[in-house]
């Protein structure tokens, strides 16, 4: 199952404040990081640490530079604009008058929307079974 989903993830070739979300599988460790510049202090510290433990680090970023590109062991580069994000060139990014990384963050949302919809797909979960998980705690 895992391999489903870093397959999909690293699939889709697309290239925040701050979502840093932690999936543990049985056999593999896959730390995801989405950063919008690749070099935010805690972020930096979060994924060293779990580069330390022996995780797999998957970075969702629009940025060619940054401390977490250099120790991330797979990057998905989403042609956006973010706060701090470092650029090779014009064609890196789709230009916008929003502020900060208003843009990059709501990409991820289709982003990770794209990837919740896959999953349910290929793992077989209907559309009730999700909504009957969701918000079961209230």
């Amino acid at each position: 199952m895992h391999n489903i989903i870093l397959n999909m993830l690293i699939g889709c070739g697309v290239m925040n404040s701050t979502i840093v979300v932690l999936i543990v599988f049985i056999s593999l460790f896959l730390f995801i990081c989405a950063c919008g510049s690749a070099d935010v202090a805690h972020e930096n510290i979060i994924c060293d640490n779990a580069k330390k433990t022996g995780a797999t680090i998957l970075l969702i970023t629009p940025s060619a530079k940054g401390h977490i590109l250099e120790i991330a062991d797979k990057v998905i580069r989403i042609p956006a604009t973010a706060y701090k994000a470092v650029y090779n060139s014009e064609d890196e990014y789709v230009p916008t008058a929003q502020m900060m990384g208003n843009q990059f963050e709501q990409a991820l949302l289709v982003f990770f929307d794209v990837i919740v919809m896959m999953l349910s797909e290929e793992m077989g979960i209907s559309k009730e079974e999700m909504e009957a998980r969701h918000r079961n705690i209230e």
